[in-house]
């Protein structure tokens, strides 16, 4: 595993959560700069431990705790069983944070969207790893949305 990637996160007992300690997103979600890139650090984990992660499928928690990238509580799955998984759970139309329903992003992450763009990012690669739609992106960079932030 890469020295680098290992130090920004605890282990802990097998079946417990391994908490990221590095960066994190609004959403709690753990992520790193690889060759320039922001990455989800549960993803980053899935393919150390598995191999490439197939085009349409997403890497999921069994434990619903977004910082974890313990091995043992990801799986793979589509945005369907995403969805599912959410209902099944209890979690499905409950909000988290102020005001979540009026703004997604922190300035942070819009500033990050933007120079994504700037560096040649297609809008379908930052959607799919700030977990958007393709619109969403569109919006930010063009500022329809988010003008505020500069």
């Amino acid at each position: 595993m890469n020295e680098r990637f290992a130090q920004k996160f605890e282990v802990r007992g097998l079946n417990d959560c391994w908490p990221w300690m590095g960066q994190r997103l609004r959403s709690g979600y753990g992520v790193l700069s690889i060759d320039g890139r922001m990455q989800r650090a549960h993803r980053v984990m899935w393919e150390l431990e598995h191999g490439s992660i197939p085009d349409g499928m997403w890497v999921l928690h069994h434990c619903d705790n977004p910082p974890c990238v313990n091995p043992n509580h990801l799986w793979l799955g589509t945005h369907s069983d995403n969805m599912r998984d959410m209902k099944q759970k209890g979690r499905a139309g409950r909000y988290r944070g102020p005001h979540i329903w009026r703004r997604k992003f922190s300035d942070n992450e819009v500033e990050a969207i933007r120079k994504m763009r700037d560096e040649d990012w297609t809008v379908t690669a930052i959607a799919k790893q700030f977990d958007c739609s393709i619109s969403m992106i569109h919006n930010i960079c063009s500022g329809k949305q988010y003008k505020e932030v500069v």
